[in-house]
């Protein structure tokens, strides 16, 4: 007999076959289940809350039966989108779907809506026991002490048109006021948000928000009211208002709070005030309702070059080795002022609110003390009082000061091309000193001054030298340099503004010349026999002066010496050419032309010109000529003045005797000669 022994294989490989039959069977069940997949047709399908929409087999097929399906978007061009999901971006459009499973697909469109209205959370909703949650209890009057939580209009038309309806039209806002003011519940507000949406193609109207808060009454004892602060104005003040465009212009009285608002643009400044507590969380700046933001104006001041203005100066320059006051000319540029204009968001984290005649259930009202004060201005001690409205005994009374007043310095002018320019600097000048009296005196110029207040600033000079004297500085001497003058204007209530100018003190007064009218000078002989002269300055001067006011040096040259000009290669006199005996001279570069209008000094072409000097020289050929001489007198400041001196040249030199080989007798001891024996020469 044989026996047979049954195989048993191992768990793991019992566990392997099972699979593969597993997956066989599975793979014959889902061909056989997605063998038919028949798409829905034009569908319409809406977005959710989220703004995103995930596709299912269910919405996309009829009938479908369990299997492995794969869903894929395309656009209007068959352009491939994306898997399963519909987005934002997709709403009001049409999106085509291709949906497969196990080797079948289907095609169909879909028309992608957003038709959910957004949904508010809100602390101040409406409960169902009808209380007011504390958040929602706010003080009368102050609608921006509203809680960050309440949800504002604007949030509302901002969470439409995303992934929900657009708003037709504007956003209605109903405000239902229940109670009174001065009961201790106060007034109960009803808000109720509504507008027009499109869904589903048609116009429909559609509740989205209700939310209940009360207000209560103002309390007097409370520490949240201010007084307005003192304030100084300036008296121009009213001229200064700037009348929005499209406003009428308003006629302010002086001091009036009005007034002083629009001027300043502040209630703390106008008007008694209350300091509501801001309750949002600042920390979560972007999502602070706008009613916590206040967009306020910028400005930014920058300087353009708008004109010039041409002022004199004097400059102490060295020229030919003398010190010499020259006069320059100095460009000013005039600057002018370019606003430009921004804008800045700020928080209001304690906004303040100005009580003009009445806030909730707190009047205020004020009365006045006038003084008159400088600048055309006053003096007014207001006295401001708070009355409850609703108990007429419970009041707060506060002072302010309000001082209108000349706060602008006046301005210095010049007329520059027809309009007024202010001016700190005004051009140098000079002056000269007084003959005899050696000091200079100076006439002080007439400054044009405005003022916006002021019809007649008081102008005043000063300087550290010299003595102001009505309309004139006297006492200035040559030796005290560039003496800064300082002019300034004061108006009536003391503000001031200087301008200053350099004086320059000189000599202009040339020196007094006393000549010699007529003289004669007698050639001497010399060794070769040739006669000459000398004539010294000094010999021709009969007591010339500087006035009293300093030394004079003494020269002279014969004027034929100081006739005929010497010039360069451009033209330019050097000085005058030597024609006498034995001038005294001075040798000169006369330059050798370059190009068409240049002169190059190149040391080759020496030309000789006159000098003055301590004497002049007279020779033979002047003998029996009447000579002209230039007296030069010249003082400290290198002033010259001349007088001309007229010398006859004579010979007054004894000759010289030659004797000829003669026999003299002697009679009586006395030496005898003829006179025809002896001879003379010159």
């Amino acid at each position: 007999m044989i026996k047979f022994r049954p195989y048993t294989a191992p768990f793991s490989k019992l566990l392997g076959v099972a699979l593969f039959f597993f997956v066989l069977l599975s793979n014959s069940f889902s061909q056989e289940t997605c063998d038919e997949l028949i798409c829905n047709g034009d569908l319409q399908i809406s977005l959710n809350v989220a703004c995103m929409l995930e596709l299912t087999p269910d919405q996309l097929l009829e009938a479908p039966l369990p299997g492995d399906y794969q869903i894929q978007l395309f656009n209007e061009h068959d352009d491939f989108l994306r898997d399963s999901f519909l987005l934002a971006e997709d709403a009001g459009t049409t999106v085509k779907y291709q949906i497969s499973c196990g080797g079948n697909s289907c095609w169909g469109q879909i028309i992608v809506e957003s038709n959910i209205v957004p949904q508010f959370s809100s602390p101040c909703e409406p409960t169902e026991d009808g209380s007011i949650p504390e958040d929602c209890v706010l003080l009368c009057g102050l609608d921006l002490g509203l809680p960050a939580e309440l949800v504002s209009p604007g949030e509302v038309e901002a969470a439409f048109g995303n992934c929900g309806p657009d708003l037709v039209g504007e956003l209605r806002v109903d405000r239902v006021v229940e109670g009174d003011i001065c009961s201790d519940e106060g007034e109960i507000v009803t808000l109720t948000y509504s507008g027009k949406v499109l869904l589903h193609g048609q116009i429909q109207t559609v509740e989205i928000l209700t939310q209940r808060y009360t207000t209560t009454k103002l309390d007097l004892n409370s520490e949240i009211f201010n007084f307005p602060n003192d304030v100084i104005l300036d008296c121009d003040y009213l001229d200064e208002i700037i009348t929005p465009d499209g406003e009428d212009e308003i006629d302010f009285v002086l001091g009036e709070p009005a007034s002083i608002f629009a001027a300043t643009g502040s209630g703390s400044l106008s008007y008694p005030t209350i300091t509501g507590s801001g309750s949002a969380d600042l920390s979560d700046f972007d999502n602070l309702p706008s009613s916590y933001f206040n967009i306020v104006p910028f400005f930014d001041t920058t300087l353009i070059v708008v004109d010039t203005i041409l002022r004199d100066t004097m400059v102490m320059q060295t020229i030919n080795g003398q010190e010499l006051w020259v006069l320059q000319t100095i460009v000013d540029k005039v600057f002018e002022e370019q606003i430009t204009e921004g804008f800045d968001t700020i928080v209001l984290t304690n906004p303040v609110f100005p009580i003009v005649d009445r806030l909730c259930n707190v009047l205020a009202g004020y009365s006045d003390i006038e003084f008159d004060a400088c600048g055309q201005g006053k003096k007014i001690i207001r006295t401001w009082n708070l009355i409850d409205w609703c108990n007429t005994d419970v009041g707060i009374t506060g002072r302010q000061t309000i001082e209108i007043i000349d706060i602008t310095p006046p301005e210095i002018v010049q007329l520059i091309n027809g309009e007024y320019v202010p001016v700190t600097m005004l051009s140098d000048v000079t002056t000269s000193i007084e003959p005899w009296a050696c000091s200079a005196i100076f006439t002080l110029p007439d400054l044009k001054v405005l003022d916006n207040c002021d019809e007649s600033p008081v102008v005043e000079f000063s300087s550290d030298e010299g003595i102001v004297n009505g309309g004139v500085i006297e006492d200035l001497w040559l030796d005290q340099g560039p003496i800064e003058i300082v002019g300034t204007a004061t108006d009536d209530c003391g503000n001031a503004t200087s301008v200053s100018f350099n004086l320059i003190v000189v000599d202009e007064i040339p020196p007094v010349p006393v000549c010699e009218t007529a003289l004669q000078v007698s050639l001497t002989g010399n060794v070769d026999g040739f006669g000459v002269a000398k004539i010294y300055a000094s010999d021709l001067d009969e007591g010339s002066h500087d006035s009293g006011c300093g030394k004079v040096t003494i020269t002279a040259v014969r004027l034929e010496d100081w006739r005929d000009p010497v010039r360069d290669c451009q033209g330019n006199i050097l000085g005058f050419a030597p024609t006498t005996c034995a001038p005294l001279t001075a040798d000169v570069d006369l330059g050798e032309p370059v190009f068409k209008d240049d002169c190059e000094l190149t040391g080759e072409n020496i030309g000789h010109i006159s000098q003055r000097g301590d004497y002049v020289k007279f020779c033979c050929e002047d003998f029996g000529e009447v000579v002209q001489v230039i007296l030069f007198v010249e003082d400290e400041s290198g002033n010259i003045n001349q007088c001309i001196v007229n010398i006859e040249v004579v010979d007054q030199t004894a000759p010289t005797l030659v004797c000829e080989d003669v026999q003299i007798s002697c009679i009586d001891g006395d030496m005898l000669a003829p006179p025809a024996m002896l001879g003379a020469t010159c």
